[in-house]
């Protein structure tokens, strides 16, 4: 270290000494600031693990009461239909017990879909790992839809796990959901964020990736109950909600447990 004296017996510092005193002074701060930080965030993502948590709980709750309902309704339909003709009385009995199931099972449902508001469901992408994921869509959104984003703004991603079928399923089941393509479900932390992107979505027709809103069990039994019909030209969902459009380009409102003839139609 190079320095000098002065006349009154201060040591003068070169320039040299004076930047390497402030290097070794930022270093130092800037050691404690990012040990700070390591902690804060280490306590953050201890957090959101908690949170994912239990919105995962939470949706597993509501799915297994929407399921249910769905089997009792189904168990109702079966003792009516075969019971003898019922008198006026019980007959109104077992027909406000089935509104009663229904009106809950919709509540449900509704209460649930509103849970998956800012999900989507990422098919045909590969990562390792659960927690490869999040880092997969980010470089997928930013490869094939020109959308960049932080990989901070994903809350949570994972695979989806496809339930076991009972042994009884049949080999053919298998085989063909063996190959199933991966699905990956984001949460994002923004809304408007989501939106975006299922947006762009179109951007990837002909390829073989999909994007998709996370809809309930019930709500997709719906809208592939209508698609199956020959009237329908095509269904989709928008924000939780499910649409259709028949044959003569009438657009329609559906809902679980509707007719086609009790549908609504859009302005």
């Amino acid at each position: 270290m190079s320095s000098s004296r002065r006349k009154d017996g201060s040591v003068s510092l070169s320039e040299q000494d004076f930047e390497q005193i402030v290097s070794k002074a930022v270093e130092a701060a800037m050691t404690v600031i990012r040990k700070e930080l390591n902690e804060r965030l280490s306590v953050l993502e201890s957090r959101v693990e908690s949170l994912e948590a239990k919105i995962r709980d939470i949706e597993q709750s509501s799915s297994t009461t929407s399921d249910y309902l769905t089997t009792l309704e189904g168990r109702v339909d079966s003792v009516e239909s075969k019971c003898p003709v019922p008198d006026e009385s019980l007959a109104r009995q077992v027909t406000n017990l089935h509104d009663q199931i229904r009106n809950n099972t919709l509540h449900n449902n509704e209460n649930e879909q509103y849970i998956r508001r800012n999900n989507l469901r990422f098919k045909g992408l590969q990562a390792g790992s659960d927690n490869e994921c999040a880092q997969a869509v980010v470089d997928f959104l930013s490869s094939h839809l020109a959308q960049k984003i932080d990989v901070h703004e994903i809350e949570a991603a994972h695979f989806v796990r496809r339930s076991t079928k009972p042994d009884s399923e049949s080999a053919e089941n298998n085989a063909a959901k063996s190959k199933h393509e991966p699905t990956i479900l984001v949460r994002f932390k923004s809304r408007a964020l989501r939106d975006e992107i299922i947006r762009r979505r179109k951007n990837l027709k002909a390829s073989p990736f999909s994007i998709s809103e996370d809809l309930t069990t019930l709500n997709l039994q719906t809208l592939n109950r209508f698609n199956k019909k020959d009237s329908v030209k095509k269904t989709w969902s928008w924000n939780g909600k499910l649409f259709a459009v028949l044959q003569d380009n009438t657009k329609i409102l559906i809902r679980p447990f509707q007719t086609l003839e009790e549908c609504t139609v859009c302005s």
